[in-house]
Order: C-alpha cells, then structure tokens, then sequence
C-alpha cells in the first residue's frame, strides 16, 4: 500500500470520518483539497483530485485504496516536473552567471590589453621623442663645433694677416731708416777726389783717359772743434800761412806742405 501525501492524507481522514456508522450519509461528497500554497518555484497547479468514489457494497476499500495510489503517482510526477524545472532554471541562472564572468573577464583582459597596448604605444612615442631631442641636441653641438673652428680658422687667419702686415711695417721702416741713414752719411761724406789722368800709351800727349775712380773714403766722425789757443804756438805746421799773428816758423811749414802735395802729384802723372 502506497503512503499518501498532501491532500491525499486528508482526503483519506474525510473519507473516513464520511463513512463513520454515526456520520455515513448516502452519495456524500468529500470536502475539497487544499490548494497548494503558492511559491518561487511553484509548478503548474496540480491536477483536480479525482472524485469520491461512492459509498457501495462490499468492494469498496478496494476502489478507494487504487483511487489513493492514483492520486499519490500524480503528485509524485508533479513534484519530479516541478525539481526538473527548478533544476533547469538553476542551471540556466547559473550558466547566466558564467556568461556574465566570462564576459566581464574578457572585457578585463580586453581592457588591460588596450592599457597595455596604449602604455606601450605611449613609450615608444617617448623613445621616439626622447631620440628627436638627442637627434636635435647632437647636430646643434655639430653646429656650434664647426661655427666655434670657423672662428677659431679666422682669427688665426686674422693673427697670421695682422703678422705679416706688422712684418712688412718693420721692414719698411728698416727700409726707410736704412735710406735715411745712407742718404745722411751721403750727405755728410766729402766729395770724391778728381780721378788722375793718364796718358794713353797709343795717342798723342793731347789724347788722355780717365781711369775709373777710386772708392769713397769712409764717412767722416764728427768731433767737436778744438779749442783755439790763446797765443800762437811757434812752428805750428798745419797752419793755413800764418793767420793773424803767426811767428815765421808758421809760414815756412805752410810752405813746405804745399811743395810736398805738389810733388805728390807729379808722381801720380
């Protein structure tokens, strides 16, 4: 014999309670089942119970007990549909829940690949960067190296120019002083002695030749002029015929220089 569930068991105690000797009335119908209270998960509602079946002749139990298991089969059923169907909606709420972690771990990982790929993006644009600079600082160091050589070959330039022009200065007034001084002793030089003549050897006695002259003696040095005796000195021989108050001795060696230049040059003829 089945056990009886829910609405079945009381089904089961108004069928009793209606087939008491004191209570039994005839065609009686059983009070209805109570509805099943309303849940989350709460199936279909279950199928109406099936009529009494009426009070009758011996045989009766029988009916009543097959009616019992009926009904306890079709709660059964009712009960496996309603955790079939609750199982389902877990397992859809459940695969909903994964969905929703899977897509919000592919949108993390997505996230942290775009971070990762801008992080990236934005350090090579600095390296780029950072290259342009150093680019840029090395041919504004080139720059001033060569502007600093350009100076640096100019002024040398410059110095070398500056050099030779006061080299060519200093020679030119060497130059000029040196001129100065040779036209000065020039200046200050006796005249050349007249050059003898001689007579030519193949001609007659009027027919004479120079002969070149001879080279100027060196120039003469300044000294001062001597001081004049307050008397006259006796026998002076270089006195120029006995000036003023001059003795005969000053004559006679005037004389005699004159007789001795004289026969100098008859020597040279």
């Amino acid at each position: 014999m089945g056990k009886l569930h829910g609405s079945g068991a009381a089904l089961l105690r108004a069928e009793v309670a209606s087939s008491s000797p004191h209570q039994h009335a005839p065609n009686a119908q059983p009070a209805a089942a109570p509805a099943p209270a309303a849940g989350p998960h709460a199936g279909p509602a279950p199928a109406a119970a099936p009529a009494h079946p009426p009070a009758g002749p011996p045989g009766f139990k029988g009916m009543k007990w097959k009616w019992i298991q009926e009904h306890n089969k079709q709660e059964e059923e009712r009960k496996q549909k309603e955790d079939a169907e609750r199982a389902a909606r877990e397992k859809e709420e459940q695969e909903r829940k994964q969905a929703e972690e899977r897509a919000a771990a592919a949108a993390a990982a997505a996230a942290a690949a775009a971070a990762a790929a801008a992080e990236a993006q934005r350090k090579e644009q600095e390296a780029a960067e950072r290259a342009a600079q150093e680019a840029a600082e090395a041919a504004r160091r080139r720059r001033e190296a060569e502007e600093a050589e350009r100076a640096r070959a100019e002024k040398e330039r410059e110095e070398a120019a500056r050099r030779e022009r006061e080299k060519e200065e200093q020679e030119r007034k060497a130059r000029e002083a040196a001129a100065a001084a040779a036209a000065e002793a020039k200046k200050r030089a006796p005249p050349p002695a007249p050059a003898p003549l001689l007579l030519h050897d193949d001609f007659d006695d009027a027919v004479f030749t120079a002969l070149p002259a001879a080279p100027p003696p060196p120039p003469r040095e300044d000294k001062p002029p001597k001081k004049a005796p307050s008397r006259p000195v006796p026998g002076d021989k270089g006195g120029a015929g006995g000036k003023g108050e001059a003795g005969p001795e000053g004559k006679a060696g005037g004389k005699d220089r004159d007789k001795d230049r004289d026969k100098d040059r008859d020597k040279d003829r």
